[in-house]
């Protein structure tokens, strides 16, 4: 899965199959605006549900929350938290919409320094 900055639609390299998933990030500072009008509802997801789009009933529905509420859920993480946007699509059902993380604003530069520290250690092995 590829992810964009706030579901940018960016150019992927040719590599990458057109038909791949796609999926975003967004700063904490970024994520009112972008969620916004994206979903009704949201959800954390644990890692063994990252793999397959969920689907959910009217059951599985009251662990839904407000972006609002998901905001101030993740107010002090200090990683990246993957989580699913579901939208109502029969009643009673709900589909995943998208899925990305939500990061600490300083996220994006920690990430570039560490992908500078890594490049740097493994062009100087022999």
């Amino acid at each position: 899965m590829a992810f964009h900055r706030n579901g940018a639609n960016e150019r992927d390299p040719v590599e990458i199959d057109p038909a791949h998933a796609r999926g975003w990030w967004s700063t904490r500072a970024d994520w009112p605006s972008f969620a916004g009008n994206h979903a009704d509802a949201w959800i954390v997801l644990p890692r063994l549900e990252w793999l397959a789009p969920r689907l959910r009933d009217a059951h599985h529905a009251a662990s839904f929350v407000s972006a609002d509420a998901l905001a101030q859920q993740l107010a002090h993480q200090t990683g990246p938290t993957m989580v699913a946007a579901f939208a109502e699509h029969r009643a009673g059902q709900w589909a995943e919409r998208s899925r990305g993380f939500i990061v600490p604003d300083d996220w994006p530069e920690r990430a570039q320094a560490f992908a500078r520290q890594t490049t740097h250690r493994t062009s100087r092995q022999p």
